[in-house]
């Protein structure tokens, strides 16, 4: 069975392990978090640039990662890696998930090796939103979920509503970042900048046609040599394990075939924690408890373990695992060495092109140089996100708490009685002064309210008294007769036919 995500639980069990047990120690991590990248690559016709940068900086990747101080804790670092816009899988939408998410990382290095271009359908929203719905996903906010989608087109291709896969990632806690292969400011107006905003994401271009120049350098040397004496602690079994030992040799061989300083950065990360393979390794199998000893039939064991008894082979494992252990102690020193120096030269680099007119930001990088960036930067990101609650990233006050809330009504202004009549709603007063209506000579206690000249204002509920005299007024006193009309009545319609009934009677 490969190692992915469902395996990794085992290396926080460290209660399950006695202390007397000679495969107990360091070797086994604490890991803090997880790190899961899904790369998902342009493989149409024109993108031989960036698939030969992802084949060449996988290793620079993992290492800048797992030596980064500036992680909080120690990772575990998961992979997933996807094409999109090859014509030979148009019956999947022009794209295909090449590795789900694992931490074999020569299971990714092998295919990667495999790709080829051909196509001219980039679908990218689509290809986003089969990363998000086919891999297997964390469902623990510790941990850091990032995607990262490169290519060369417009974005917004093949039908689908990137706003609704963007909403998706989000509530996955996923962050999409995007890569645009050429000109920053072109790859924004063909959409890729907007893409990655909506996730909160980070938008960068790189030089497609870049060749990364691995040099000699004053450890290649050793590495070389400590990488022969690791490989020698390595014990196959299963039905897998040959294959999968072989594997590992002909990656190596191949690694050296880029330049001995590209072949270096593959030995640095076969010291570090996250090169891991228990599927086909006894000694990662037995150390992670993903399989127990005594369980493992002799035929799966190689020739030399078959007929040794129990107590005989945990000490060939254990003697394997000390070897290993020093080894990948030394690889690590030196990788950490060889660090610092690519970064003070990358640093005075820096300094000498400090002159340029294109900023920092717009400036074409490599592959490499763009997910280390982003991911160190969203791993800030997610940090200020754990300790800073939601009401202080929205510049809000705080909820009060469910317990304790209780929710209160508006209060009305003050009156002379409680009744319900007697509430009056706020109006717009004017100085006691101004005569202009009848309700300026009230009390002082009560408010004075405005009324137009020459209409009457209507009493309030509360003072309106109904009037003693209830006879109706006077016609001359409701129309004075200065205004009635003069005008006179034609005759009516029916004064007429009354005539001519008259006439016939007669």
């Amino acid at each position: 069975m490969l190692f992915s995500s469902s395996t990794a639980q085992v290396f926080t069990n460290n209660d399950r392990w006695n202390e007397d047990d000679p495969y107990y120690g360091d070797y086994i991590n604490d890991y803090t978090h997880k790190i899961q990248i899904a790369l998902i690559l342009d493989v149409s016709g024109s993108m031989d640039g960036l698939l030969e940068q992802a084949k060449s900086q996988l290793w620079t990747v993992v290492n800048a990662i797992m030596f980064d101080e500036s992680m909080n804790g120690y990772p575990l670092i998961e992979i997933a890696l996807m094409e999109y816009g090859n014509n030979r899988n148009y019956q999947d939408g022009y794209m295909r998930v090449l590795v789900p998410f694992t931490s074999n990382l020569d299971w990714i290095a092998e295919d990667l090796f495999s790709l080829r271009t051909g196509g001219s359908r980039e679908f990218a929203p689509r290809a986003v939103s089969v990363a998000l719905n086919n891999l297997n996903w964390s469902y623990s906010r510790e941990d850091l979920k990032l995607v990262y989608i490169a290519g060369n087109e417009r974005f917004h291709q093949g039908g689908t509503n990137f706003q609704v896969v963007a909403r998706q990632a989000r509530n996955k806690d996923i962050v999409v970042n995007t890569i645009f292969c050429g000109d920053h400011y072109y790859g924004k107006r063909q959409g890729w900048a907007e893409a990655a905003y909506m996730t909160q994401g980070d938008y960068m271009n790189i030089e497609q046609n870049y060749r990364p120049h691995y040099s000699d350098n004053i450890y290649s040397d050793q590495l070389f040599s400590l990488n022969n004496q690791l490989n020698q602690t390595y014990i196959p079994f299963g039905t897998r394990g040959s294959q999968c030992f072989q594997r590992q040799r002909n990656l190596d061989r191949r690694a050296g075939n880029y330049g001995r300083g590209y072949a270096s950065q593959r030995f640095i990360t076969k010291s570090t924690g996250a090169y891991l393979n228990p599927e086909w390794d006894l000694v990662d199998a037995v150390v992670t408890g993903s399989i127990k000893l005594q369980d493992i039939p002799n035929n799966d064991l190689p020739p030399e373990m078959r007929r040794m008894s129990l107590s005989e082979k945990r000490n060939f494992i254990n003697s394997k695992l000390n070897k290993r252990k020093k080894v990948q102690a030394q690889m690590r020193s030196l990788g950490k060495k060889q660090l610092t120096r690519t970064q003070s030269h990358a640093a005075n680099k820096g300094r000498t092109n400090g002159s340029m007119s294109q900023s920092s930001s717009t400036r074409p990088q490599s592959l490499d140089q763009a997910i280390i960036k982003s991911t160190r930067h969203q791993q800030e990101v997610k940090g200020q996100r754990s300790t800073t609650s939601r009401d202080q990233i929205l510049n809000r006050p705080p909820r009060p708490s469910s317990n304790n809330h209780v929710e209160k009504k508006p209060v009305r202004p003050s009156s002379q009685t409680s009744s319900r009549n007697t509430y009056q709603p706020k109006r717009n007063t004017i100085p006691s002064s101004n005569k202009g209506s009848r309700n300026n000579t009230t009390s002082s206690n009560k408010k004075q309210v405005i009324t137009r000249p020459g209409v009457e204002s209507k009493p309030s509920r509360s003072t309106y008294k109904k009037p003693t005299n209830t006879s109706r007024p006077s016609s001359s006193k409701a129309r004075p007769a200065s205004t009635r009309s003069t005008v006179t009545p034609s005759k009516s319609k029916s004064s007429s036919l009354q005539g001519v009934e008259l006439k016939r009677r007669n």
